[in-house]
């Protein structure tokens, strides 16, 4: 999408997944209970997350960041290249996991597609009612079209429940911009890949 020529809807939001952790590289499992911070691989690709969205005919007003390492460390990347202010939210987290935490990616992707309920974990109903709630009370910001920065799982929610995709989630890095005709309007969500 040319960026430049977008026509702006009334509101809004950037969704961006954080850069490349650590156990994204390694590939191993971190839930919202779990901490690895960026590669120097995802520290460019925040970076690069800044440099689009300054491209943008519509920059963001300010972040929304879910408390992880990850997402912080995205979220200042981007905050001092475009001057933004962060906002910290914690139902942004993603999926508790447990003991299934610091595991292969490859054994629990399995587990999770199977619906197994991570041991010490959060249960997927949970986690998606409590992501979807986190959209619901940041509508209040969608006038000021912040980007909101999360992990695998939100993006998940985002582009399957709540826009009807049928990608299972972005990339790190990977930015949409949702318009929305008002800030309650989620349904029929008008996304685009940046």
């Amino acid at each position: 999408m040319d960026t430049a020529q977008f026509e702006p809807a009334p509101c809004g939001f950037y969704f961006a997944r954080h850069g490349e952790s650590t156990y994204n590289r390694q590939g191993i499992t971190s839930g919202g209970d779990c901490n690895p911070g960026l590669t120097r691989f995802g520290i460019g690709q925040a970076k690069g997350i800044a440099r689009t969205l300054g491209d943008c005919e519509v920059l963001p007003g300010m972040i929304i960041t879910s408390p992880s390492m990850r997402n912080v460390e995205t979220a200042r990347i981007i905050s001092q290249a475009l001057d933004l202010d962060v906002r910290i939210e914690s139902t942004l987290m993603e999926r508790f996991l447990g003991e299934w935490n610091g595991q292969s990616r490859e054994l629990t992707a399995s587990l999770l597609k199977q619906g197994v309920m991570p041991p010490n974990g959060e249960n997927a109903q949970h986690f998606s009612k409590r992501i979807l709630d986190a959209f619901q009370l940041l509508s209040r910001f969608f006038d000021r079209w912040p980007l909101i920065i999360g992990s695998r799982g939100s993006s998940r929610i985002l582009l399957q429940e709540l826009a009807g995709s049928t990608q299972a989630y972005l990339d790190n890095g990977e930015i949409v911009l949702v318009q929305m005709s008002t800030p309650m309007e989620f349904h029929n969500l008008d996304l685009h890949r940046l």
